[in-house]
C-alpha cells in the first residue's frame, strides 16, 4: 500500500462567513514509499493553492478572506450542520442561528412530500363530501405544519440536533 500524501490543513473563511477545509499537499509519495516530490508549506504556497482552488468555490465564497492551519483533529467530525461551522483563527464552532435556518430547511424538505399526499387525500375526501375524513387530514396537515415549533424553540447547536433526532429529521 502506497505512503499516504502528507500536507498541512487550513481553515478558510470565505467572504460569505462560513469556512472550509483545505489541505494543502506538501509531500507526495511513489508506490515504493520514496518521495515523489516535496515543497514547503510557505504562506505563499497556501496562498497560491487557495487562489487556484478558488476557481471552483461559489461566488459569494471568493474571495477567501482568510486562512488558518488547523490540526485536522481539531474539525467537529459531525457534519448534521456543516455549513453553520465557523472558525475564529482559533477554534471550530458553529453559528447556531445559521444552524437553526439549516434545520429548519431539513424539516420543511422532510415534510413536504407529505403535505402532497395530505393535500390530494384533502382533495378526495372533499369531492366525495367525508368531512370527518378531511378534518381528520387537516388536523394531520396542522400538525405536520406545526413541526418546525420544536426547532425554532431551540437557542443552542445541541438542542437542534435533538430536536432533529426526536422528529426522525436527517
Amino acid at each position: 500500500m502506497a505512503k499516504q500524501p502528507e500536507g498541512v490543513t487550513v481553515a478558510l473563511n470565505f467572504a460569505d462567513g462560513t469556512v472550509g477545509v483545505m489541505t494543502v499537499i506538501t509531500t507526495e509519495y511513489s508506490a515504493d514509499g520514496s518521495v515523489r516530490w516535496s515543497r514547503q508549506a510557505t504562506p505563499a504556497l497556501i496562498e497560491e493553492e487557495i487562489g487556484r482552488a478558488s476557481a471552483s468555490f461559489a461566488p459569494e465564497k471568493v474571495p477567501v478572506a482568510g486562512w488558518t492551519p488547523v490540526n485536522v483533529t481539531d474539525i467537529p467530525a459531525d457534519r448534521t450542520f456543516r455549513n453553520a461551522l465557523r472558525h475564529d483563527g482559533k477554534a471550530f464552532s458553529h453559528c447556531p442561528i445559521h444552524a437553526k435556518e439549516i434545520a429548519l430547511a431539513k424539516v420543511r424538505a422532510h415534510r413536504t412530500p407529505r403535505f402532497a399526499e395530505l393535500d390530494a387525500k384533502r382533495m378526495a375526501a372533499g369531492r366525495k363530501g367525508d368531512r370527518y375524513l378531511a378534518a381528520r387530514l387537516d388536523a394531520e396537515a396542522d400538525a405536520l405544519a406545526n413541526l418546525t415549533d420544536p426547532v425554532k424553540a431551540c437557542t443552542t447547536v445541541e438542542e437542534l440536533k435533538k430536536a432533529l433526532l426526536t422528529l426522525g429529521v436527517e
